[in-house]
């Protein structure tokens, strides 16, 4: 986590937060996302509350707090939901299938799986 907490400042920095983006910053950050941007607050709030930078701290803490309600709020468009399957499922299934039913190849490429 702590290798990851500059990333929120970062997307900050960069302003800009298109779904994509966002979608590959809960991915990368998984289950410690709430923590981690808790933690990334609290240093930059940290860091420029002492130089006297406080206008920057409270605009830092709105981009956290946005993040955090897309986080919790609107995951159905910024949090990946895990794969169903993949392309290794997909072949799996066909070629347990075609081996099932006797045939000879792979049921995709028709080339032998021996």
């Amino acid at each position: 986590m702590v290798g990851l907490h500059m990333d929120p400042l970062f997307l900050y920095k960069a302003n800009s937060l298109k779904p994509h983006v966002l979608r590959r910053f809960f991915g990368r950050t998984g289950t410690e996302t709430t923590g981690l941007l808790l933690l990334s607050l609290a240093d930059i709030t940290a860091s420029r509350t002492a130089s006297g930078h406080l206008e920057n701290a409270e605009s830092y803490r709105k981009f956290i707090l946005d993040l955090l309600n897309k986080y919790f709020n609107e995951s159905n468009r910024y949090v990946m939901p895990p794969r169903l399957l993949d392309g290794n499922d997909i072949c799996r299934y066909f070629r347990d299938k075609t081996l099932q039913a006797g045939w000879p190849g792979s049921g995709i490429t028709g080339r032998s799986t021996s």
